[in-house]
Protein backbone atom coordinates (compact mmCIF):
# COMPACT_ATOMS: atom_id res chain seq x y z
CA UNK A 1 0.00 0.00 0.00
CA UNK A 2 2.42 2.46 0.38
CA UNK A 3 4.43 2.18 -2.62
CA UNK A 4 0.94 4.03 -4.31
CA UNK A 5 1.14 7.54 -5.43
CA UNK A 6 -0.44 9.30 -2.49
CA UNK A 7 -3.96 10.59 -3.60
CA UNK A 8 -5.16 12.73 -0.48
CA UNK A 9 -3.20 13.70 2.38
CA UNK A 10 -4.56 15.15 5.62
CA UNK A 11 -2.35 17.02 8.32
CA UNK A 12 -2.53 17.90 11.82
CA UNK A 13 -6.53 18.62 11.01
CA UNK A 14 -8.80 19.40 14.15
CA UNK A 15 -12.24 20.56 14.43
CA UNK A 16 -13.87 21.79 17.52
CA UNK A 17 -17.89 22.42 18.04
CA UNK A 18 -19.39 25.41 20.55
CA UNK A 19 -22.95 25.14 21.69
CA UNK A 20 -24.41 28.09 23.41
CA UNK A 21 -26.67 27.20 26.20
CA UNK A 22 -28.10 28.71 29.01
CA UNK A 23 -29.75 31.76 29.73
CA UNK A 24 -29.54 34.04 26.55
CA UNK A 25 -27.18 31.30 24.98
CA UNK A 26 -24.07 32.87 27.91
CA UNK A 27 -22.79 29.60 28.36
CA UNK A 28 -20.54 27.85 26.22
CA UNK A 29 -19.92 24.30 25.84
CA UNK A 30 -17.12 22.93 23.36
CA UNK A 31 -16.46 19.65 21.91
CA UNK A 32 -13.46 18.35 20.48
CA UNK A 33 -14.98 16.76 16.81
CA UNK A 34 -11.38 16.01 15.70
CA UNK A 35 -8.11 16.24 17.33
CA UNK A 36 -4.91 16.29 15.44
CA UNK A 37 -5.74 14.25 12.52
CA UNK A 38 -3.39 12.87 10.28
CA UNK A 39 -3.86 10.42 7.45
CA UNK A 40 -2.63 9.92 3.60
CA UNK A 41 -5.77 8.45 1.55
CA UNK A 42 -3.52 6.40 -1.55
CA UNK A 43 -4.70 6.76 -5.30
CA UNK A 44 -7.83 4.02 -6.43
CA UNK A 45 -7.75 2.68 -2.44
CA UNK A 46 -10.94 1.48 -0.46
CA UNK A 47 -10.48 2.92 2.57
CA UNK A 48 -13.25 2.71 5.49
CA UNK A 49 -12.99 4.95 8.45
CA UNK A 50 -15.23 2.91 11.37
CA UNK A 51 -16.67 4.21 14.89
CA UNK A 52 -19.88 4.92 16.61
CA UNK A 53 -21.85 8.09 16.66
CA UNK A 54 -19.56 11.34 17.49
CA UNK A 55 -15.89 9.26 16.61
CA UNK A 56 -15.97 12.54 14.40
CA UNK A 57 -15.85 10.67 11.14
CA UNK A 58 -18.68 12.42 9.44
CA UNK A 59 -17.00 15.76 10.56
CA UNK A 60 -13.56 14.32 9.00
CA UNK A 61 -15.23 13.46 5.41
CA UNK A 62 -17.67 17.00 5.85
CA UNK A 63 -13.99 18.68 6.31
CA UNK A 64 -11.93 17.25 3.29
CA UNK A 65 -14.51 18.47 1.17
CA UNK A 66 -15.01 21.75 2.76
CA UNK A 67 -19.02 21.26 3.97
CA UNK A 68 -17.06 22.15 7.21
CA UNK A 69 -14.25 24.32 8.13
CA UNK A 70 -11.58 22.78 10.09
CA UNK A 71 -9.89 25.08 13.13
CA UNK A 72 -6.43 23.89 12.09
CA UNK A 73 -4.47 21.60 9.67
CA UNK A 74 -3.97 21.14 6.49
CA UNK A 75 -5.69 19.27 3.25
CA UNK A 76 -3.38 18.29 0.63
CA UNK A 77 -4.40 17.36 -2.82
CA UNK A 78 -2.13 17.78 -5.88
CA UNK A 79 0.51 19.11 -4.11
CA UNK A 80 -2.03 22.23 -2.68
CA UNK A 81 -3.60 22.38 0.52
CA UNK A 82 -7.06 22.82 -0.27
CA UNK A 83 -8.25 25.00 2.97
CA UNK A 84 -6.32 27.65 0.80
CA UNK A 85 -8.69 27.64 -2.05
CA UNK A 86 -10.95 30.47 -2.58
CA UNK A 87 -14.86 29.46 -3.07
CA UNK A 88 -14.25 29.94 -6.91
CA UNK A 89 -11.52 27.97 -7.00
CA UNK A 90 -12.66 25.00 -4.93
CA UNK A 91 -15.70 25.12 -6.83
CA UNK A 92 -13.74 24.33 -10.33
CA UNK A 93 -13.02 20.65 -8.19
CA UNK A 94 -15.80 19.86 -6.78
CA UNK A 95 -16.98 17.68 -9.48
CA UNK A 96 -13.79 15.77 -8.94
CA UNK A 97 -14.34 15.44 -5.13
CA UNK A 98 -17.89 14.06 -4.62
CA UNK A 99 -19.69 12.94 -1.64
CA UNK A 100 -22.69 10.12 -1.42
CA UNK A 101 -24.99 11.84 1.69
CA UNK A 102 -26.42 9.56 4.74
CA UNK A 103 -29.83 10.33 4.51
CA UNK A 104 -30.30 9.93 0.73
CA UNK A 105 -34.35 12.33 1.09
CA UNK A 106 -32.58 15.01 2.40
CA UNK A 107 -29.95 15.42 -0.30
CA UNK A 108 -32.31 15.56 -3.29
CA UNK A 109 -34.86 18.80 -3.61
CA UNK A 110 -38.19 16.79 -3.39
CA UNK A 111 -40.08 18.85 -6.42
CA UNK A 112 -37.37 18.02 -8.81
CA UNK A 113 -38.02 14.46 -10.41
CA UNK A 114 -35.42 11.62 -11.19
CA UNK A 115 -34.72 13.26 -15.01
CA UNK A 116 -33.96 16.56 -13.39
CA UNK A 117 -31.98 16.07 -10.75
CA UNK A 118 -29.98 14.14 -13.09
CA UNK A 119 -29.87 16.60 -15.73
CA UNK A 120 -28.56 19.51 -13.33
CA UNK A 121 -25.53 17.47 -12.40
CA UNK A 122 -24.99 16.37 -15.99
CA UNK A 123 -24.87 19.78 -16.85
CA UNK A 124 -22.18 20.94 -14.42
CA UNK A 125 -20.17 18.51 -16.00
CA UNK A 126 -20.46 19.79 -19.30
CA UNK A 127 -22.71 17.34 -20.83
CA UNK A 128 -24.25 18.69 -24.51
CA UNK A 129 -27.86 18.98 -24.15
CA UNK A 130 -28.40 16.64 -27.11
CA UNK A 131 -26.74 14.00 -25.43
CA UNK A 132 -28.14 14.32 -21.57
CA UNK A 133 -30.95 11.90 -21.86
CA UNK A 134 -28.75 9.30 -23.23
CA UNK A 135 -26.63 9.45 -20.74
CA UNK A 136 -29.31 9.91 -18.02
CA UNK A 137 -29.96 5.73 -19.47
CA UNK A 138 -26.49 4.91 -18.93
CA UNK A 139 -26.00 6.47 -14.98
CA UNK A 140 -29.59 4.83 -14.20
CA UNK A 141 -28.86 1.90 -15.69
CA UNK A 142 -24.77 1.66 -14.01
CA UNK A 143 -26.78 1.85 -11.10
CA UNK A 144 -29.39 -0.71 -11.49
CA UNK A 145 -32.38 1.58 -11.84
CA UNK A 146 -34.87 0.99 -14.49
CA UNK A 147 -36.00 4.11 -16.87
CA UNK A 148 -39.28 3.88 -16.04
CA UNK A 149 -38.45 6.22 -12.96
CA UNK A 150 -37.22 8.45 -14.45
CA UNK A 151 -40.44 11.00 -14.27
CA UNK A 152 -41.01 10.42 -10.40
CA UNK A 153 -39.92 12.19 -7.56
CA UNK A 154 -37.37 11.48 -4.56
CA UNK A 155 -40.11 10.91 -2.43
CA UNK A 156 -41.91 8.34 -4.82
CA UNK A 157 -38.77 6.07 -4.23
CA UNK A 158 -37.97 3.65 -2.15
CA UNK A 159 -34.51 3.91 0.42
CA UNK A 160 -32.58 1.90 -1.54
CA UNK A 161 -33.90 3.33 -4.95
CA UNK A 162 -32.99 7.11 -3.67
CA UNK A 163 -29.23 5.67 -2.62
CA UNK A 164 -28.61 4.20 -5.87
CA UNK A 165 -29.76 7.98 -7.45
CA UNK A 166 -27.68 9.30 -5.30
CA UNK A 167 -24.77 6.98 -6.46
CA UNK A 168 -26.07 8.08 -10.04
CA UNK A 169 -25.54 11.66 -9.08
CA UNK A 170 -22.23 11.21 -7.94
CA UNK A 171 -21.28 9.26 -10.85
CA UNK A 172 -22.51 11.80 -13.22
CA UNK A 173 -20.50 14.54 -12.35
CA UNK A 174 -17.28 12.19 -13.15
CA UNK A 175 -15.51 12.15 -10.11
CA UNK A 176 -11.71 11.08 -9.20
CA UNK A 177 -12.74 10.87 -5.42
CA UNK A 178 -16.15 9.84 -3.08
CA UNK A 179 -16.79 9.41 0.44
CA UNK A 180 -19.17 7.32 1.04
CA UNK A 181 -21.00 8.52 4.08
CA UNK A 182 -23.15 5.94 5.64
CA UNK A 183 -24.80 5.09 3.01
CA UNK A 184 -26.67 1.64 3.78
CA UNK A 185 -27.59 3.66 7.53
CA UNK A 186 -31.73 3.87 6.27
CA UNK A 187 -32.04 0.04 4.29
CA UNK A 188 -32.43 -2.90 5.98
CA UNK A 189 -29.83 -5.68 5.77
CA UNK A 190 -30.27 -7.06 2.08
CA UNK A 191 -30.57 -3.89 0.76
CA UNK A 192 -27.49 -2.83 2.61
CA UNK A 193 -25.15 -5.55 1.49
CA UNK A 194 -26.91 -4.65 -2.64
CA UNK A 195 -25.78 -0.90 -1.90
CA UNK A 196 -22.19 -1.70 -0.82
CA UNK A 197 -21.12 -4.34 -3.26
CA UNK A 198 -22.79 -1.72 -5.95
CA UNK A 199 -20.92 0.97 -4.60
CA UNK A 200 -17.78 -1.54 -5.05
CA UNK A 201 -18.40 -2.65 -8.64
CA UNK A 202 -18.61 1.06 -9.65
CA UNK A 203 -15.07 1.63 -7.34
CA UNK A 204 -13.19 -0.77 -8.95
CA UNK A 205 -14.65 -0.19 -12.94
CA UNK A 206 -14.46 3.61 -12.66
CA UNK A 207 -10.93 3.51 -11.41
CA UNK A 208 -12.01 5.72 -8.27
CA UNK A 209 -10.64 6.49 -4.90
CA UNK A 210 -12.95 5.71 -2.17
CA UNK A 211 -14.07 6.58 1.14
CA UNK A 212 -16.43 4.37 3.16
CA UNK A 213 -17.87 5.79 6.56
CA UNK A 214 -19.50 3.47 8.93
CA UNK A 215 -20.26 2.46 11.89
CA UNK A 216 -20.48 -0.90 11.25
CA UNK A 217 -17.09 -2.98 10.96
CA UNK A 218 -18.49 -6.28 10.48
CA UNK A 219 -20.48 -5.08 7.07
CA UNK A 220 -17.43 -2.37 5.93
CA UNK A 221 -14.71 -5.16 6.53
CA UNK A 222 -16.21 -6.97 3.22
CA UNK A 223 -15.45 -4.02 1.28
CA UNK A 224 -13.01 -2.04 2.23
CA UNK A 225 -9.10 -2.78 1.07
CA UNK A 226 -7.70 -0.41 4.56
CA UNK A 227 -9.78 0.52 8.04
CA UNK A 228 -9.13 3.35 10.09
CA UNK A 229 -10.46 3.17 13.58
CA UNK A 230 -12.06 6.34 15.37
CA UNK A 231 -13.39 7.41 18.67
CA UNK A 232 -13.55 10.37 20.09
CA UNK A 233 -12.48 12.79 17.15
CA UNK A 234 -9.36 10.54 17.18
CA UNK A 235 -7.58 7.33 15.16
CA UNK A 236 -7.34 4.86 17.48
CA UNK A 237 -5.83 2.32 14.67
CA UNK A 238 -5.06 1.92 10.88
CA UNK A 239 -4.55 -0.94 9.21
CA UNK A 240 -4.93 -3.26 5.81
CA UNK A 241 -8.62 -5.08 6.66
CA UNK A 242 -7.04 -8.57 6.93
CA UNK A 243 -4.76 -7.36 10.24
CA UNK A 244 -7.63 -5.57 11.35
CA UNK A 245 -10.10 -8.60 11.89
CA UNK A 246 -7.36 -10.99 12.65
CA UNK A 247 -4.86 -8.95 14.48
CA UNK A 248 -6.86 -5.71 16.33
CA UNK A 249 -4.70 -4.47 19.00
CA UNK A 250 -6.81 -1.46 20.21
CA UNK A 251 -9.06 -2.91 22.89
CA UNK A 252 -12.29 -0.51 21.24
CA UNK A 253 -11.22 -2.04 17.78
CA UNK A 254 -12.31 -5.44 19.16
CA UNK A 255 -14.51 -4.81 20.99
CA UNK A 256 -16.54 -3.08 17.49
CA UNK A 257 -15.34 -6.63 15.93
CA UNK A 258 -17.31 -8.50 18.81
CA UNK A 259 -20.09 -6.43 18.39
CA UNK A 260 -20.40 -7.53 15.19
CA UNK A 261 -19.73 -11.10 15.86
CA UNK A 262 -22.75 -11.27 17.85
CA UNK A 263 -25.03 -9.01 15.28
CA UNK A 264 -25.75 -6.31 17.58
CA UNK A 265 -25.68 -2.55 15.88
CA UNK A 266 -22.30 -1.29 17.59
CA UNK A 267 -23.51 2.38 17.16
CA UNK A 268 -23.59 3.98 20.40
CA UNK A 269 -21.58 1.87 22.53
CA UNK A 270 -20.84 4.56 24.82
CA UNK A 271 -22.87 7.73 26.26
CA UNK A 272 -21.07 10.81 25.15
CA UNK A 273 -20.89 12.51 28.58
CA UNK A 274 -17.64 9.73 28.85
CA UNK A 275 -16.25 11.18 26.16
CA UNK A 276 -16.61 14.62 26.70
CA UNK A 277 -15.39 13.71 30.51
CA UNK A 278 -11.94 12.52 29.43
CA UNK A 279 -11.93 15.23 26.82
CA UNK A 280 -12.28 17.87 30.03
CA UNK A 281 -8.33 16.60 30.75
CA UNK A 282 -6.97 18.73 27.98
CA UNK A 283 -5.97 16.18 25.77
CA UNK A 284 -3.65 14.58 28.39
CA UNK A 285 -5.06 10.81 28.73
CA UNK A 286 -6.63 8.36 26.56
CA UNK A 287 -9.41 9.07 25.22
CA UNK A 288 -10.54 5.26 25.74
CA UNK A 289 -9.46 5.39 29.53
CA UNK A 290 -12.82 4.82 31.37
CA UNK A 291 -13.86 3.13 29.36
CA UNK A 292 -10.82 0.69 28.73
CA UNK A 293 -10.66 -2.64 30.53
CA UNK A 294 -7.19 -2.71 29.63
CA UNK A 295 -6.12 0.77 31.12
CA UNK A 296 -3.11 1.61 33.65
CA UNK A 297 -2.17 4.93 35.69
CA UNK A 298 -0.60 6.02 32.65
CA UNK A 299 -3.05 6.13 30.42
CA UNK A 300 -4.28 9.26 32.92
CA UNK A 301 -1.61 11.03 32.41
CA UNK A 302 -0.04 10.64 28.69
CA UNK A 303 -2.21 10.74 25.41
CA UNK A 304 -0.97 7.70 23.48
CA UNK A 305 0.38 8.71 19.89
CA UNK A 306 0.01 6.13 16.92
CA UNK A 307 2.69 3.83 17.50
CA UNK A 308 3.38 1.96 14.18
CA UNK A 309 3.54 -1.61 14.54
CA UNK A 310 4.15 -2.89 11.29
CA UNK A 311 4.95 -0.75 7.87
CA UNK A 312 0.99 -1.08 7.39
CA UNK A 313 -0.42 -1.12 10.66
CA UNK A 314 -0.34 1.32 13.42
CA UNK A 315 -2.37 1.92 16.88
CA UNK A 316 -2.55 4.63 19.68
CA UNK A 317 -2.09 2.60 22.72
CA UNK A 318 0.51 2.72 25.50
CA UNK A 319 0.38 -1.02 25.85
CA UNK A 320 0.49 -2.21 22.43
CA UNK A 321 2.66 -4.27 22.82
CA UNK A 322 0.87 -6.86 25.32
CA UNK A 323 -2.41 -6.11 23.57
CA UNK A 324 -0.63 -8.05 20.67
CA UNK A 325 0.85 -10.65 22.16
CA UNK A 326 -2.81 -11.16 24.13
CA UNK A 327 -4.05 -11.37 21.06
CA UNK A 328 -2.19 -13.76 19.48
CA UNK A 329 -2.94 -15.69 22.64
CA UNK A 330 -6.46 -15.97 22.53
CA UNK A 331 -6.56 -16.29 19.12
CA UNK A 332 -5.72 -20.23 19.44
CA UNK A 333 -7.37 -20.82 22.72
CA UNK A 334 -10.18 -17.94 23.27
CA UNK A 335 -12.67 -15.72 22.39
CA UNK A 336 -12.26 -11.74 24.27
CA UNK A 337 -15.46 -10.33 24.77
CA UNK A 338 -15.70 -6.65 25.96
CA UNK A 339 -18.38 -5.47 27.16
CA UNK A 340 -19.31 -1.72 28.54
CA UNK A 341 -15.50 -1.90 30.08
CA UNK A 342 -15.40 -5.25 31.80
CA UNK A 343 -13.11 -8.06 30.03
CA UNK A 344 -14.55 -11.59 29.59
CA UNK A 345 -13.58 -14.30 27.91
CA UNK A 346 -15.05 -17.70 26.81
CA UNK A 347 -13.44 -21.14 26.26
Amino acid sequence: MTSKKIFLKINNLSKKFTNHTGFWGGQKNSRIALDNISLEIFEGERLAIVGESGSGKTTLGRCILRFEKPDTGEIIYNQKNLLHFNNSEFRKLRSKLQMIFQDSFQAFNPILSVKSCLTEALKMAGIKKQDILIQINKLLSQVGLSTEIMHRYPGQLSGGQRQRLAIARALALKPSFIIADEPTSSLDAIHKKKIINLIIDIQRTSDLTLLLISHDLGLISNAAERILIMFGGNIVEMAPTKLILKSPIHPYTRLLLNFADDRRDPDNLFFKKEVEKISSLNNKGCIFLYQCPVAQPLCKLEKPVLNIISDEHKVACHFHDQNSNTVKKKNKSSKAIYKCGSLYQSA
